[in-house]
């Protein structure tokens, strides 16, 4: 995806995610970063936030070098496998899992709980 600054967000198959604004590059991966997984199956890119979507891991949110990282185990997602991530214009992270089931989600009280755009 395309970064709001005009660079570009690159997730791979199996090295993670590239962040390059065509001058710099900027790798991630399982081995230089807490990045959750190095299979990367979608990315975002907010005017904030680089959201990574991962195989089985859940999702990650990218903040000053380092992954913010959310699973079913710890956030309230119904499923690990993350297919689609976006924005929506609300600003809300909507995720679509490996049952293809779109969800909306805003953080509330400590956990990602689903929501509705108005």
């Amino acid at each position: 995806g395309w970064h709001s600054d005009g660079g570009l967000v690159i997730g791979t198959e199996s090295n993670g995610v590239v962040l390059t604004d065509f001058v710099n590059w900027q790798e991630f991966n399982q081995g230089n970063s807490n990045l959750p997984s190095n299979i990367v199956l979608s990315v975002s890119k907010s005017t904030a936030d680089v959201v990574v979507g991962t195989w089985g891991q859940g999702f990650a949110i990218l903040r000053e070098n380092s992954f913010e990282v959310y699973s079913k185990d710890n956030s309230g997602l119904s499923d690990d496998g993350i297919q689609s991530v976006y924005e929506d214009s609300c600003g809300r992270k909507c995720i679509e899992d490996s049952n293809r089931y779109t969800k909306v989600y805003r953080w509330l009280n400590g956990i990602w709980v689903q929501d509705f755009c108005p």
